[in-house]
């Protein structure tokens, strides 16, 4: 145990010491101060969207949803891109469990449909930011495994009394670690800012699970649960990008198809939609927020315990491959 701390200890001390890691934060913190701006822009200038429901017609709303809802046609009859009527359905429920509670929906977050609000600015930064922190940390992990694999320096590293698996665990650790420090660093520099120009965020959250199930949860309790989809999300990227390094064999081939397939993957993944095999696909499930808001995820028939499955599946089937890989590649 003391062999992986120690290696643990140095790998992060390696990605300290290049200071690119301060890089990219102080490159975080200037979007998160642009967003500040474009918000308070929006603000001030009356561009912040009505998301309310009239209470005094919401009644003629709710019967003419579940007409279109008798009466749904769908656009795509084959595929599984059309998610119109999971829309429509989340929507019903939604405005019956305003009806059933005498509730305003002024008083509530949507979730997924923030305003230009202390929570919308929170959001924003969230999405925005952690993107770029999973391209860094793929990056990270293809320098790392694949680039001291490449150039010896990995062969050295082995002298020591430390296993193969083991010293790929603690570079897999290390980078998972720092990113999710940073990522959640700006979240907590975030919520500064969104205190003091735009408020505490203190309304509760409305969501819509399985387009008919319908809960509230305290805001603090949504973004917590945001974090932590990330975080599970930025394992899946680090993993992935380690995957594509042992699976190529190159340091450069690796890290060029990982950034790709971050960028790309999760769009190809929609069009497979059409021939039935985009529901498997890894990027659009990690997405897991979305199986709670009105949109819903972007294939129909997805939902969240499918999508946190295929996920952990696709992280199993990695940890395998990458753990034997380590244990048995030829390192020069």
């Amino acid at each position: 145990m003391k062999g992986f701390s120690n290696a643990f200890a140095g790998e992060c001390y390696k990605i300290f010491r290049k200071g690119k890691i301060f890089i990219l934060l102080g490159v975080l913190v200037a979007l998160a101060l642009l967003l500040t701006f474009g918000f308070q822009i929006l603000q001030d200038f009356g561009g912040a969207f009505d998301i309310s429901v009239d209470m005094d017609t919401i009644d003629e709303e709710i019967a003419a949803l579940e007409e279109t809802i008798a009466n749904y046609t769908p656009a795509i009859k084959n595929g599984l891109i059309d998610t119109e009527l999971y829309q429509l359905q989340s929507t019903l429920a939604y405005l019956k469990y305003l009806k059933a509670g005498n509730l305003r929906s002024s008083d509530f977050v949507l979730a997924g449909q923030e305003a230009f609000d202390s929570a919308g600015y929170i959001d924003a930064v969230l999405g925005s930011s952690f993107g770029i922190i999973a391209l860094f940390s793929v990056i990270m992990i293809c320098r790392s495994w694949g680039g001291e694999k490449s150039d010896g320096t990995l062969k050295m590293q082995l002298l020591r009394p430390i296993g193969r698996k083991k010293m790929y665990g603690a570079k897999v650790l290390s980078v998972w670690c720092i990113g999710a420090l940073v990522f959640i660093a700006l979240i907590l520099f975030a919520q500064i800012v969104a205190m003091i120009k735009f408020g505490v965020a203190t309304k509760k959250v409305i969501y819509v699970v399985g387009a008919t199930k319908v809960g509230v949860m305290p805001y603090m309790g949504y973004l917590a649960l945001q974090i932590v989809f990330k975080l599970f999300a930025l394992f899946a990227y680090i993993q992935f990008g380690a995957f594509m390094c042992n699976l190529t064999w190159k340091k450069g081939n690796g890290m060029a198809l990982a950034i790709l397939a971050c960028i790309f993957a999760s769009n190809l993944e929609r069009l497979l939609g059409y021939l039935y095999v985009g529901y498997v696909g890894m990027f659009i499930n990690l997405d897991f927020m979305s199986a709670l808001s009105l949109t819903g995820p972007v294939l129909k028939g997805m939902n969240l315990v499918s999508m946190i499955i295929i996920s952990t599946v696709y992280q199993v089937v990695f940890a395998i491959f990458n753990l034997y890989h380590a244990e048995h590649c030829d390192i020069a």
